[in-house]
C-alpha cells in the first residue's frame, strides 16, 4: 500500500493543469485591421506595388517606324493572360485575431484551451495589376487549379465558429499565439495585349499579387499559430 500510495504521488506530478481562457484573453481583429493586416504582408512578400514598372515589348512595328501612340483613339489593349512566379497555400493568409497567456506565476506547464467565437468578413488583397473583373478571374482560375480549392473576393468565417485548440504552455512564460483563416497567395505578371493605328504592337507585363480567401470556411480552416513570447 505504502508503495502504491508513493507511485500515485510520482504520477500526479506529471500531470499537466488543464484551463480554459476567458473571453478577455482573446482578442480579435476587426475586419479592416484583417485587410490591412494581408495587405502589408502580400505588399511584403512580393515586394510588389501600386508603383512597380510594366514592361513594354514590342513584336510588330510600323512599317513606316512611327513611334507606338499610346493615347486615345489611336491605341487599345485588352488582357491576354496571367503568367503566375508561384501561388500558394497560405495558413496564416489572414490574421483573425491573436490569444495572450501568462504562466509568470507558474513553475509548471499550463495545458489551455482556446476557441474561435467571433465571424469575420475575409476579403482578398492585391497589388499592382490585380484590380479589375478580368483579373481576378484569371487569378481565381490559377488558385482553383494549383491549390485545388475555391476562392472568392469576399467571405465569411461564420461556418468556422466553434474551431479549438489546446495548447502546453510551459511556467514561467508571457506571450500569445495567433488565429488565423486559410488562403491563397499568387504572385506574377498581368499580360496585355496591344496594338496602334500605326501598325505597333506587342505586350505589356504588368506584376500582379494578390491573397485569396476561401470560398467557404469550415472549423478546420481555421487554426491557431505556433506559441510566441513577448
Amino acid at each position: 500500500m505504502k508503495r502504491f500510495m508513493s507511485a500515485l504521488l510520482a504520477a500526479s506530478m506529471f500531470i499537466i493543469p488543464s484551463v480554459s481562457l476567458a473571453d478577455s484573453q482573446v482578442e480579435y481583429f476587426t475586419n479592416y485591421e484583417v485587410t490591412q493586416d494581408a495587405q502589408e504582408a502580400l505588399e511584403k512578400e512580393t515586394g510588389i506595388t501600386g508603383n512597380t514598372k510594366e514592361v513594354v515589348t514590342k513584336t510588330k512595328s510600323s512599317v513606316f517606324g512611327i513611334p507606338m501612340l499610346r493615347s486615345g483613339s489611336f491605341y487599345s489593349e485588352w488582357l491576354d493572360r496571367y503568367d503566375p512566379d508561384y501561388t500558394q497555400f497560405k495558413p496564416d493568409a489572414f490574421q483573425l485575431g491573436k490569444v495572450s497567456f501568462d504562466t509568470r506565476g507558474e513553475s509548471a506547464s499550463t495545458e489551455i484551451t482556446a476557441t474561435y467565437s467571433q465571424s469575420h468578413a475575409v476579403e482578398w488583397v492585391f497589388t499592382g495589376s490585380a484590380s479589375g473583373s478580368a483579373e481576378f478571374n484569371l487569378l481565381a482560375l490559377e488558385a482553383e487549379a494549383e491549390i485545388g480549392v475555391s476562392v472568392a473576393r469576399a467571405s465569411t468565417t461564420s461556418d468556422a465558429i466553434g474551431a479549438t485548440v489546446k495548447k502546453t504552455v510551459p511556467g514561467g512564460k508571457y506571450g500569445y499565439f495567433g488565429i488565423y483563416a486559410n488562403g491563397v497567395r499568387t504572385s506574377g505578371a498581368m499580360v496585355y495585349k496591344w496594338r496602334d493605328v500605326a501598325g505597333n504592337s506587342g505586350e505589356i507585363e504588368r506584376p500582379a499579387a494578390c491573397t485569396l480567401p476561401y470560398q467557404e470556411y469550415e472549423t478546420f480552416n481555421v487554426h491557431f499559430g505556433n506559441l510566441r513570447y513577448y
